[in-house]
C-alpha cells in the first residue's frame, strides 16, 4: 500500500489557523474524570465520562472521541471543553436515551492522531497509547466491546479513519467530521459503518477529501444515504425522506453542508438520527452469512424460496429486497426465525432483471451484527419489460475541481484523461440480446454524435467500454449518453455534465490580418499525421439583433469560417465562437475564447509619472445610462498649458484642457467632453466622457471616466492609459499554417503576452512550455498539481519581449493532471498539464 504521508500532512497543515468552536457548559466539562493513561512509555492525559447511576449488571456502550489540533496541550481539558465533539454524547437527553462510556484522550502539542504510515502495523504514539487505553478501561468497567464507536472533528476528522484503518475489529461504528482519507486504504476498514459529515465550502480540509472516501465505499457496493448534497448537486432531504433512509439500516451516510466550511460540529453532532444510527450499531461478525439460494443469475417467479447458512439459529432475521441492484432498498420481512429459509413473494414488487437481496442478523438485543447481500437475479411475472440500464458516473466523481485549485478554474468537473472508461449495467427480462449505442455532447446535451454502437447480453454484471477521448473535440460542458434498445423501446442514461480538456499538442502561432478583435486561438492537433501544411483563414462573423441601445446591439452571434487558402475551398462555417473544439480538420480542431467587454483594469494605469490619481471608468453614466462602450485604447497625457478645448455637445459647454486625449486604436486625437473644476487640469471629482461616432455617423458619448483624489497629483508628461478588451467583430481575419510550431510569420516581436501549450502533452518525463512576451516584463511561470499546491516555480525573474521556452522535469512528480500558469505583469494565463509514467 503506497504511503498515505503525504496527503495527510497537506491536511493537518491545512488545520492549523481554524477555528475551534463554542465554549461549552461548564457542568458538562465537570462531569468527566481528569486521568492520563500510559503506555510503552508515552503517557496521554484523557477524560473519562463514567455513566451515572453505574449499573454493574450492565454492558455500557463506549464512545472515544479526538480531536482537532486547537486542543492539543497538556491541560487535559481543552478537547471537551472548546466543542461539542465529547459533551454531546453527555447531555442529559443523551445520556437518558443511551447511557455510554466517553473517554477523550488529548495529543501533546505537537502530537496527531495521524501519521498516515500507510503501514497497519506502523502506528502513531498519540494513537497507540488511546487504543491500549481503550484495552485498560474494558478490564477497569464493564464496556460493551460490540459496541465501541468513534469519533472526531478536523484533525480528530482524519484520526477517525485513521483509527478504523489500524484496528478495524474494534470498532462498531465511525463518525468523521471536515476530516478525509485516501481510497487506496479502503480494504482496511473491513464494514465499519460511516456517517460522514463536512462542509462542501472546507478550505481547510476539501471537501473532496471525505467525497472520495464515500465514493470509493459506495463502489465496494454500499449504498450511501446522502442527505443534503450528493456527488455533483445539492437537494436537500425532507424529514420524512431523512427518516425514510435512515430506517433501511445504512452503513453509509454523508451529510454535506453546502454552505458551510470546515468548523461544523456545533450543528452536526445536532444531526437528525445521528445518536440513534449510532447506537443502532453492534460491531459486525464478517463472513457469518452464506447465501444458497439465490446463486448465479437466476430468474425468479411467483413465491421463490432464499436460503441461507448463519449461525445462532436463535435468533431473528431481516430480509430486505432491491429492485434496483442495491440503489435503494425495501423491507420485506423482519422478526423472521433464523431457520436458513424464507418464501420470499416475488409478485409483490415489480419485474426487474436488477434483483438483489439482503440478509441481516438480529440478536436478543435488537442490534443487528451481521448482514450479507445475495448475488443478482432477475424477476419474471410475466409483465411486459422494457430495458433499464445503470450508467455509474464514479468515473467522474474524483473530477470535482476542489477549493485552492487556480483561480482561473471555477468548480466543476474536469477531464483530462486520452480514454475513458464507463461502466454500466444494462438488462431487459423480456430481451436476452440489447442493442446499445454511445454518444457524445460537446454542447452540453443540446446536440450529440455516434461514438459507437454494440450488442450486449443481459446480465447484472457491469460491463466496462473504453471512450477514446482524443478523437471527440474539447469543450466545457460536454456530456456522454449511453441508450439501450431491445427493438421496441429504448432507454437513456447520461454522465453529468463535464468540461472536456484532453490534452492536446496546440499551437497559437496565428497572425491577425483584419481587425482588431483580440481572441485567444488555439490550433489543437488532433491528428499530427493527418496535417498539410496548408495556410488556413478563419473570418468571423458577427450577427447583431434589431434591438439596439446608442447604436449598440444588446444581443450578437459570433461564428467563424474557415478557409483552406492553398486550395481555395471553405472547410466550414457558421460555427460559434467557444471553447468548444471546432469540426475536424485535415488533424486539427480550433477552439477560440473570445476577449471579455469592458475595460482592462490590469493593464489600464498611469504609465509614466509618480502620480496615483484614481481614474474610475465605466460604460454607464447616472445621467445618459448605456454608453458606447467601444474597444479602443486611450491615452491622456498631462501638459504644461492649455492644450485642447473640450467639445460643447449635449447642453454642456466647451472647456480649456491641460491635457490631450488620443485614440491609441486608431492613432488620432479624440474628442471629450470635459466638466471640471474651472482650471482646465484633471483633479478631484472632474468627469471626462469620451467620444466616439456611432453606427450613423454621429458623435456619442464612449466612455465615462470620474477623476478621484491622489496623494500624488499629476505632472506635466504623466500618461495615463486606458486599454479595453478587444471582442471580435465582423470581418475579424486571421491566418495560420496548419503544421506544428510553424508561424505565418517568424520574424518580429510578439504582439502580445500568451502561454503556449506545453509540449508534449501528455508526457512522462518532461515536457517544454513555450510562452510569449510583448515587452520586458516581471515574469512568474508557475506549476500546480490538481488541488491547488504550488509545486514547481519554473521562472521569476524579469525578462525581455519575445518567445521564451522552460523544460519542466518531471522525474520525481506523481501522476496526474497539473496547472501552468504564467504572470506578466498584469497578463495572467493558465493551461493544464497531462503527466502520465
Amino acid at each position: 500500500m503506497r504511503k498515505l504521508l503525504p496527503l495527510l500532512t497537506f491536511m493537518f497543515g491545512c488545520l492549523l489557523c481554524v477555528s475551534n468552536g463554542y465554549a461549552q457548559p461548564q457542568e458538562l466539562v465537570d462531569q468527566f474524570e481528569s486521568r492520563e493513561h500510559t503506555a510503552d512509555g508515552f503517557t496521554i492525559p484523557y477524560r473519562l465520562f463514567i455513566p451515572s447511576p453505574l449499573n454493574p449488571a450492565v454492558q455500557y456502550p463506549l464512545i472515544l472521541t479526538l480531536h482537532g489540533s486547537g486542543q492539543r496541550g497538556s491541560d487535559n481539558e481543552n478537547q471537551i471543553a472548546t466543542n461539542r465533539v465529547a459533551t454531546t454524547w453527555v447531555e442529559t437527553s443523551a445520556q437518558s436515551a443511551n447511557p455510554a462510556f466517553v473517554v477523550s484522550p488529548q495529543a501533546p502539542t505537537n502530537g496527531t492522531w495521524s501519521i498516515g504510515s500507510g503501514d497497519p502495523e506502523v502506528i502513531g504514539v498519540e494513537l497507540a497509547t488511546t487504543m491500549d487505553l481503550l484495552d485498560s478501561l474494558a478490564s477497569e468497567f464493564n464496556i460493551d466491546l460490540d459496541r465501541v464507536y468513534v469519533t472526531g472533528l478536523s484533525m480528530g476528522g482524519i484520526g477517525t479513519f485513521e483509527a478504523v484503518f489500524h484496528d478495524p475489529e474494534r470498532f462498531a461504528a465511525a463518525i468523521p467530521m471536515s476530516g478525509g482519507y485516501v481510497p487506496s486504504a479502503l480494504s482496511r476498514f473491513g464494514d465499519v459503518p460511516f456517517f460522514v459529515f463536512h462542509g462542501k465550502k472546507d478550505t481547510a480540509v476539501p471537501w473532496v477529501f471525505s467525497t472520495q472516501m464515500v465514493s470509493a465505499f459506495e463502489e465496494t457496493g454500499r449504498t450511501a444515504v446522502y442527505t443534503d448534497c450528493g456527488p455533483f448537486q445539492c437537494s436537500e432531504m425532507s424529514v420524512a425522506e431523512l427518516d425514510s433512509a435512515l430506517a433501511t439500516r445504512p452503513n453509509l451516510v454523508f451529510v454535506s453542508h453546502p454552505n458551510d466550511g470546515h468548523v461544523i460540529w456545533e450543528e452536526s453532532y445536532d444531526s437528525r438520527g445521528l445518536h440513534a444510527w449510532l447506537f443502532d450499531q453492534h460491531r459486525l461478525v464478517p463472513d457469518a452469512i452464506q447465501f444458497n439460494a439465490p446463486t448465479g443469475y437466476p430468474t425468479w417467479s411467483g413465491t421463490s424460496t432464499i436460503e441461507w447458512t448463519a449461525p445462532n439459529p436463535g435468533d431473528r432475521v431481516e430480509v430486505w429486497f432491491s429492485p434496483d441492484h442495491g440503489q435503494t432498498w425495501n423491507l420485506v420481512d423482519s422478526g423472521i426465525p433464523n431457520t436458513g429459509s424464507y418464501a420470499f413473494d416475488t409478485q409483490a414488487f415489480g419485474d426487474t432483471p436488477f434483483g438483489l437481496l439482503r440478509i441481516m442478523l438480529v440478536g436478543p438485543d435488537g442490534l443487528v451484527y451481521a448482514r450479507q447481500r445475495s448475488t443478482p437475479f432477475q424477476i419474471d411475472n410475466g409483465s411486459s419489460g422494457t430495458p433499464i440500464v445503470q450508467l455509474q458516473d464514479f468515473p467522474f466523481r474524483d473530477r470535482v475541481i476542489p477549493p485552492g485549485a487556480p483561480e482561473d478554474f471555477v468548480d466543476g468537473l474536469l477531464v483530462t484523461d486520452t480514454t475513458l472508461t464507463l461502466r454500466f449495467r444494462a438488462g431487459d427480462i423480456d430481451s436476452p440480446s440489447l442493442d446499445v449505442a454511445l454518444f457524445y455532447s460537446s454542447d452540453g446535451g443540446a446536440t450529440f454524435e455516434t461514438i459507437d454502437t454494440f450488442s450486449h447480453e443481459t446480465s447484472g454484471d457491469l460491463r466496462s467500454v473504453i471512450v477514446d477521448m482524443t478523437s471527440l473535440p474539447n469543450a466545457p460542458e460536454s456530456q456522454i449518453r449511453l441508450d439501450v434498445s431491445d427493438g421496441a423501446a429504448t432507454v437513456s442514461s447520461t454522465t453529468p455534465i463535464f468540461s472536456k480538456q484532453t490534452p492536446r499538442n496546440s499551437s497559437s502561432y496565428i497572425e491577425q490580418v483584419v481587425g482588431n478583435g483580440r481572441p485567444v486561438i488555439s490550433i489543437n492537433f488532433v491528428a499530427p499525421d493527418l496535417l498539410t501544411n496548408h495556410r488556413y483563414r478563419v473570418d468571423f462573423s458577427v450577427t447583431e439583433s434589431e434591438s439596439t441601445v446608442r447604436g449598440k446591439s444588446t444581443a450578437e452571434l459570433k461564428t467563424y469560417a474557415v478557409t483552406d487558402l492553398d486550395l481555395g475551398v471553405q472547410i466550414f462555417s457558421g460555427f460559434p465562437v467557444s471553447l468548444r473544439e471546432s469540426p475536424v480538420f485535415d488533424g486539427i480542431r480550433l477552439s477560440i475564447q473570445d476577449a471579455p467587454d469592458g475595460v482592462d483594469t490590469d493593464q489600464t494605469r498611469w504609465i509614466t509619472g509618480d502620480t496615483d490619481m484614481p481614474m474610475t471608468i465605466a460604460s454607464q453614466s447616472p445621467s445618459f445610462g448605456a454608453l458606447l462602450a467601444t474597444p479602443n485604447d486611450y491615452r491622456i497625457t498631462i501638459t504644461e498649458g492649455v492644450a485642447d478645448t473640450s467639445k460643447a455637445l449635449f447642453g454642456f459647454s466647451a472647456r480649456l484642457m491641460r491635457f490631450t486625449v488620443e485614440n491609441v486604436t486608431a492613432g488620432e486625437p479624440r474628442d471629450v467632453i470635459f466638466l471640471d473644476r474651472g482650471d482646465g487640469t484633471l483633479g478631484f471629482s472632474d468627469r471626462l466622457y469620451l467620444l466616439e461616432e456611432d453606427d450613423a455617423g454621429e458623435l456619442a458619448l464612449a466612455w465615462f471616466l470620474t477623476v478621484g483624489t491622489p496623494t500624488v497629483a499629476p505632472e506635466p508628461g504623466d500618461v495615463f492609459e486606458m486599454v479595453t478588451h478587444k471582442p471580435l467583430s465582423d470581418g475579424d481575419s486571421f491566418e495560420f499554417v496548419g503544421a506544428i510550431g510553424v508561424a505565418v510569420e517568424e520574424d518580429g516581436m510578439p504582439d502580445d503576452f500568451r502561454l503556449g501549450h506545453n509540449y508534449p502533452n501528455p508526457f512522462s518525463r518532461s515536457t517544454t512550455i513555450p510562452y510569449h512576451l510583448a515587452s520586458t516584463a516581471d515574469v512568474e511561470l508557475t506549476i500546480f498539481d490538481a488541488i491547488g499546491r504550488r509545486v514547481a516555480v519554473l521562472v521569476d525573474e524579469q525578462q525581455s519581449g519575445g518567445s521564451h521556452t522552460v523544460t519542466w522535469d518531471t522525474t520525481l512528480m506523481p501522476s496526474g493532471a497539473y496547472f501552468s500558469r504564467l504572470k506578466a505583469g498584469g497578463f495572467q494565463q493558465t493551461r493544464t498539464l497531462l503527466l502520465l509514467k
